[in-house]
């Protein structure tokens, strides 16, 4: 009587919440959006999240000023969160977000992209999600779970348009309002990296550092000095959001999470983490779980980060092109929000989750929305603009197809290139350094060397030698060293490195799935059945490396 009595109570529109039932929430709670082909428990149960569904859409309401919610339904999800779309009586529509466990640090991962968001929209002008709601404290909030209940941005991802857009005047909207949200980046003078807080949220001794570098506030520009002098009394650079730095018992207090006051605080401490989680955890790990192909030691590591340690003093860029820059994670066609029809002008930016304040020189990389990669073009150097290969002439109008569609794919890469080489010097001389691409790659590199393998480290380190005198200090000795027996084993471990993840794309290509053997549900039944075949068939030796997908092998995610 009393369950038909509530139904009653929300049939009759008494109630502010859409009514679910008990399988219906674990339907929500549970991530839905595919399978695994492997360690399938263990990822499906990092992104389980479960939440008070009615008060979810209670804050909801109270923070649109919404009579009831209308309609709660799951938008999408991946591995760092859940997404739900909100309507309501009142016409808004909102969208809210819950972190999975793989996200990262709590609190800090919600407290940090909320501030980041705030301080992108008020003080630098970009567009990006007006939030709501939050709370960053699950234990302490009736939901029962971290959240951030935002705005909705219009239009669509920037990929609907990307190779539908034709002419010129149509992208170039694009490219100017992604450049205009880069140039806004380079405004903001922080002191030190780490990721954004507001000061409250960050703990008392790090309240009275000052947020931005002393005098160093643009007096030539009245109204930027206004947002940027107004923002020094509301938030503080706090310990780093990227979750590579909060992993498994990364998350311990004893790790320095920062933030640190220069580049090469920040370099070494990454070094500093894996080798303190090494001494104290890799005895104790099992040799191959979740871990990639091929399989060392803990003296190998400790030997290549000792080595890498010695050299980061050396490699430090001038201030000028290290000082601690604020950007987002990933500017791509998945997080660009443009206009629907007409020109493509940017309408927002969203997913500032893992944000941080870097060094300039490891943040102000080409962005993956322009980067052309395709192989079909080539890119020239300098001010020449990309042309068809000449023996596309001989092809017919269905060949040519392809290669007309990748021209205008690399003409959008040269432009942005050249754009930034007319108009920010000092980018393109990050884009030039010799060192540059695995310089911003170094932390990832450092912080995943024990589950991701030694071999992409290792290349790195040699690069950094081969260019030691054209990028570190002058008169400073190269501390990277190996002797002829170790290059002619790197050389033959990279080789089977290179063709063992070459045959994992092979497979992954024929199944059908995507990372860590993820595939869509109605394709599980019949994707469990090729794939039976190919175990049966895989050659170790021939491929580089074991089977792939056995439970407990290598999961990005659970690593």
């Amino acid at each position: 009587m009393q369950r038909i009595f509530k139904t009653a109570q929300k049939l009759s529109g008494l109630s502010r919440t859409v009514p679910f039932t008990k399988s219906k929430q674990i339907e929500l709670f549970k991530y839905t959006g595919g399978r695994w082909l492997y360690n399938e428990e263990e990822q499906t149960a990092s992104r389980y999240v479960e939440f008070n569904v009615d008060e979810i859409q209670n804050v909801a309401c109270a923070a649109v000023g919404a009579q009831r919610c209308v309609t709660f339904k799951k938008l999408g999800e991946g591995s760092y969160n859940k997404v739900f779309a909100l309507n309501f009586d009142n016409g808004v529509e909102v969208v809210a977000r819950l972190p999975t466990a793989l996200a990262g640090a709590p609190f800090f991962t919600t407290a940090s992209e909320v501030a980041t968001l705030e301080f992108a929209r008020e003080v630098l002008g970009i567009p990006v999600p007006r939030v709501f709601a939050w709370s960053a404290n699950a234990s302490a909030n009736p939901v029962g779970a971290e959240y951030i209940i935002m705005e909705k941005i219009p239009g669509v991802e920037s990929h609907h348009r990307w190779t539908h857009i034709a002419k010129a005047p149509e992208v170039f909207p694009l490219l100017d309002g992604v450049l205009d949200i880069e140039r806004s980046f380079e405004c903001a003078p922080f002191s030190q990296i780490g990721s954004l807080y507001f000061r409250d949220d960050v703990r008392a001794d790090l309240r009275d550092h000052p947020l931005f570098r002393p005098g160093s506030l643009p007096e030539d520009d009245p109204e930027l000095y206004r947002k940027l002098d107004m923002a020094k009394d509301k938030y503080r650079i706090g310990p780093i959001a990227d979750r590579q730095w909060w992993r498994s018992e990364r998350s311990q207090v004893t790790y320095d999470h920062g933030p640190w006051s220069d580049m090469c605080s920040f370099l070494l401490a990454a070094v500093d983490s894996e080798r303190t989680w090494i001494l104290r955890h890799a005895a104790q790990a099992t040799s191959s779980r979740c871990r990639r192909f091929p399989f060392y030691n803990a003296t190998a590591h400790l030997e290549l980060l000792n080595m890498l340690a010695l050299a980061i003093p050396h490699i430090i860029p001038p201030f000028t092109l290290s000082s601690p820059t604020l950007w987002h994670a990933d500017i791509s066609h998945s997080n660009l929000f443009v206009a629907a029809t007409g020109p493509a002008e940017v309408q927002g930016l969203i997913d500032w989750q893992h944000s941080t304040v870097a060094p300039y020189c490891m943040q102000a990389t080409f962005p993956s929305i322009f980067t052309y990669d395709g192989g079909l073009i080539n890119i020239p150097e300098g001010r020449v603009a990309p042309k068809l290969p000449s023996h596309v002439s001989a092809l017919s109008p269905d060949q040519q197809v392809p290669y007309r569609l990748h021209l205008k794919l690399a003409m959008r890469h040269k432009a942005y290139e050249q754009k930034i080489a007319m108009e920010n010097e000092r980018r393109m001389i990050v884009c030039a350094m010799p060192f540059g691409a695995e310089l911003a790659l170094l932390p990832y590199h450092v912080l995943r060397s024990w589950s991701d393998s030694l071999v992409p480290l290792r290349k790195a380190l040699l690069h950094l030698r081969d260019t030691w005198q054209l990028f570190a200090h002058e008169g400073s000795q190269c501390p990277i060293h190996f002797t002829d027996n170790e290059l002619q084993n790197h050389e033959q471990e990279l080789r089977r490195y290179t063709k063992y993840q070459e045959s994992i794309t092979s497979l992954d290509d024929d199944l059908g799935c995507g990372g860590d053997g993820w595939v869509p549900e109605d394709e599980f039944s019949r994707v469990i059945t090729k794939l039976k075949e190919r175990k049966a068939n895989w050659d170790d030796e021939v491929n580089g490396g074991p089977f792939p997908y056995e439970n407990g092998s290598f999961s990005f995610f659970l690593s």
